[in-house]
């Protein structure tokens, strides 16, 4: 993928240059043929901007909060790269990029990064539930020795939100300690 960084500071930019080629991939110039461009929201001249997708670097809730880890920044454009949009049940989809749950019909529902990350791993999972932990190691990069309650507790603030929504895009079923995606009905 090839990425533009837009941004005022040189010293960012390096960085952001340097972290993007670490994910293995390629950096663009402004102006040219891009994939993706990584702007900064404080960068004066927005509107001189090439086409592309946005990925936008800010300095509150938005879609790549800043200070900037790299392990978010790859794990977004790799997201980015992969698809941005995944379908759930009722017409509801889940925007990766935005982190948001979207219905053609209803008010976009906000939800965490990591939030965003489970709820792909479950809704894409094909080959039916996931265990404890194959979500600890693929969400959050933490072995199966590790105790911890992050994943019982973002399950619940995700099921919360699940709930909320009518109709309904799906649930998390627990079922034999693992976790299983089923589309809203």
């Amino acid at each position: 993928m090839r990425i533009a960084v837009h941004t005022a500071s040189n010293a960012v930019r390096q960085t952001l240059e340097a972290i993007i080629q670490l994910a293995g991939h390629q950096v663009a110039k402004a102006g040219t043929d891009v994939d993706a461009i990584l702007r900064d929201m404080l960068h004066p001249s927005s509107s001189l901007l090439p086409d592309g997708h946005v990925i936008t670097l800010d300095r509150g809730e938005t879609p790549l909060d800043c200070p900037i880890r790299p392990a978010t920044l790859i794990q977004r454009l790799s997201m980015h790269e992969q698809t941005q949009a995944v379908a759930l049940g009722n017409n509801w989809s889940l925007d990766l990029l935005g982190r948001t749950l979207s219905h053609p019909e209803k008010s976009a529902v906000t939800l965490t990064e990591k939030e965003c990350t489970l709820l792909k791993m479950l809704a894409g999972n094909q080959s039916g539930a996931m265990t404890r932990e194959m979500l600890l190691q693929q969400v959050w990069g933490i072995g199966s020795d590790v105790d911890t309650h992050t994943l019982e507790t973002h399950i619940y603030r995700l099921r919360t939100k699940l709930s909320e929504l009518k109709p309904s895009p799906g649930d998390i079923v627990t079922a034999d300690s693992a976790y299983l995606w089923a589309n809203g009905a």
